[in-house]
């Protein structure tokens, strides 16, 4: 006696596709007619759209119940070959699963640590600037908030590195300020903070930028910070005694996530980004580029450069009357 021929897989697939349009027809007619229906009672044509996604939707999920269960053999075979296949992954990959579960818990509690401290800091600098302008308290929420950024991402990058805030490099003339500084085996990272808000509009040529806020007829200027930082990077070579070019240093402008600043023209010689993007664009490049410098010197500069962080106010107040005057000739 002739036994009939098991069905192959394409010819259950097939009749499974019949089985979920023979399913599913019925729900799409009814669909047009609801939505139809609707869209002339309430006169509103989007209606139709709306109920023919919806009743569209709860059909499809209709047909894929209705497939499952004319096949519950075959989704239960392959369902049971897919946990088998991950239980093999995971007793395999065990020991590299285990460790990078480890290190995202770390860099998570460590990024908790870093905002605590951030909030801290951010209380302590509201308190010193209490009856100063609230400009300065502005520009130091946004310095902290580079600087905590720029840490959470060495710390996952997992390299040496020192960060220093508000250095006053000596120059001929007095100093030169940088906001938030980054030794790291990697390079020198020279970062200038602008936590402003508005439209920004600036080329590098151009001495000055301008800063469009909401409903304000007439913009505010303020120094091109990539000029800015490019004395900064100047002043920290002749300090630290490196040949500029001969070392990697990096200009990062870094502006707060209020401002907008699609109308800044590309510079090639400056990143000029937000502080919304700053972390991962600071981990991608420290993972790309190679060590260069040892840890021995990393900490050499870190001591020559730490005792011009916490300077007295004489020497601050020097450095603000002089940028103003600076700023005053150019406008």
């Amino acid at each position: 006696m002739a036994m009939n021929p098991s069905p192959n897989v394409s010819q259950i697939m097939a009749d499974a596709s019949a089985h979920a349009v023979a399913t599913i027809l019925p729900y799409l007619i009814l669909a047009a007619v609801v939505s139809i229906g609707l869209a002339v009672l309430r006169k509103k044509t989007e209606v139709a759209g709306i109920g023919c996604l919806g009743i569209l939707a709860l059909s499809v999920l209709v047909a894929i119940g209705q497939f499952i269960k004319a096949h519950a053999t075959f989704f239960i075979v392959v369902g049971l070959l897919v946990v088998f296949a991950l239980v093999i992954y995971v007793i395999t990959c065990w020991d590299d699963i285990k460790e990078k579960i480890s290190t995202e818990v770390d860099n998570a509690q460590y990024k908790v640590e870093a905002n605590r401290e951030l909030k801290r800091q951010i209380a302590i600098s509201q308190e010193e600037t209490y009856y100063q302008p609230y400009t300065d308290f502005v520009g130091k929420v946004g310095e902290l908030n580079t600087a905590a950024c720029i840490d959470v991402a060495c710390h996952r990058a997992g390299r040496h590195y020192r960060i220093l805030q508000n250095v006053y490099v000596p120059t001929k003339y007095g100093t030169s300020e940088i906001d938030v500084l980054l030794l790291h085996e990697t390079g020198i990272y020279v970062f200038e903070s602008k936590n402003l808000s508005g439209s920004i509009y600036g080329e590098k040529r151009y001495s000055q930028w301008l800063r469009y806020k909401r409903n304000s007829e007439f913009p505010d200027r303020f120094p091109n910070p990539v000029q800015q930082n490019e004395g900064h990077i100047k002043a920290l070579c002749r300090f630290l005694n490196i040949r500029e070019g001969r070392v990697p240093i990096y200009n990062y402008v870094v502006f707060g996530n209020k401002a907008n600043i699609e109308h800044v023209e590309f510079v090639s010689t400056a990143s000029i980004i937000s502080l919304y993007s700053l972390e991962s664009q600071i981990l991608k490049s420290l993972d790309s580029l190679r060590p260069i410098f040892p840890s021995e010197t990393i900490e050499r500069w870190h001591s020559m450069l730490l005792s011009h962080v916490n300077v007295p106010d004489s020497v601050k107040n020097a450095h603000k009357d002089r940028t103003t005057q600076r700023f005053q000739r150019i406008s």
